[in-house]
């Protein structure tokens, strides 16, 4: 399994490798208020969304420090994927852990979310 962040174009910019990739799970940000984060890539190829606009991250600096972003809310995907996964009974060693299946990204309308996960 792979989750890959759709990225920070333009809002109609055009797909990008590799969350294009058939076997790849796309992914975009959201912020607080479940709103795509108009800086991301948004032309109907995510996968799932999921927190990733003013995330706090480690900083030497005393009131923390905040990033925004596709990448930060990949790992949130590929955690609840994983889990997901495990409770399905899948197998996580075999050889191809990217997960199964082509799929058309076409017949997409718009990305699931993990909104408050």
């Amino acid at each position: 399994m792979l989750a890959a962040a759709v990225g920070r174009g333009e809002p109609d910019a055009a797909p990008t490798f590799p969350p294009t990739e058939p076997n790849v799970i796309s992914v975009t940000a959201l912020d607080s208020h479940s709103r795509s984060n108009t800086a991301a890539n948004q032309g109907g190829d995510a996968d799932f969304s999921a927190a990733g606009v003013r995330i706090s991250k480690s900083s030497s600096h005393p009131a923390g420090s905040y990033s925004s972003g596709t990448s930060f809310a990949a790992p949130y995907v590929t955690a609840a994927a994983q889990v997901a996964r495990e409770r399905e009974g899948s197998d996580t060693n075999s050889s191809d852990s990217r997960g199964g299946g082509n799929r058309s990204r076409g017949a997409r309308k718009g990305a699931s979310s993990m909104a408050g996960a």
